[in-house]
């Protein structure tokens, strides 16, 4: 059974809000890191000049979403 499977089952209203709670703080943590290890790996392939282009099929987003991450809205390399 995983986490979110473990804290469904909890029957306590309280304990199960707590626990939850206290998964959605943990995994938000992560995601937070994951995210500054992404947007520094996409800062990486920008500087060693590949295009929004390049980084979009390497990393398997669109370009316009490179574009998101790296923070511009109107740069189009």
């Amino acid at each position: 059974m995983d986490e979110l499977e473990a804290v469904a089952t909890i029957t306590g209203p309280g304990e199960r809000a707590r626990r939850a709670g206290e998964l959605i703080t943990e995994h938000q943590r992560a995601i937070t890191a994951l995210s500054q290890i992404r947007r520094a790996a996409l800062e990486d392939l920008d500087r060693a000049g590949l295009t929004d282009a390049e980084i979009a099929e390497r990393t398997g987003v669109t370009r316009q979403r490179v574009g998101q991450l790296l923070g511009y809205t109107t740069k189009i390399k």
